[in-house]
């Protein structure tokens, strides 16, 4: 039995059914059949669009990178030329 394979809907196509939403007095599920936008996709989208306005979905979570200044790298360098043998367990209790 072969899997069915998910078709993504381009922004662009999420930009024309919520136009077209706005220009017709139609139902969404009748745009979304005409337009062929899987119905709970389409009514994800006009969701989104009702309460928070958007099209676009947000981006996912990930890595939140941290930069560090020149005066934290620093303080870190000078920590681990005074004693290069510290660990994660014993760093907060050494006294800088």
């Amino acid at each position: 039995m072969a899997l069915l394979q998910r078709n993504r809907i381009t922004q662009e196509d999420k930009q024309r059914f919520v136009r077209a939403l706005e220009e017709q007095d139609q139902d969404y599920l009748s745009l979304a059949d005409m337009l062929a936008i899987q119905r709970s996709t389409a009514r994800s989208v006009i969701a989104r669009y009702l309460h928070e306005g958007r099209i676009k979905v947000q981006p996912r979570g990930g890595r939140c990178n941290a930069l560090f200044d020149a005066e934290m790298i620093r303080f870190l360098q000078k920590i681990v030329d005074e004693d290069c043998t510290l660990s994660l367990d014993t760093w907060p209790r050494k006294d800088v």
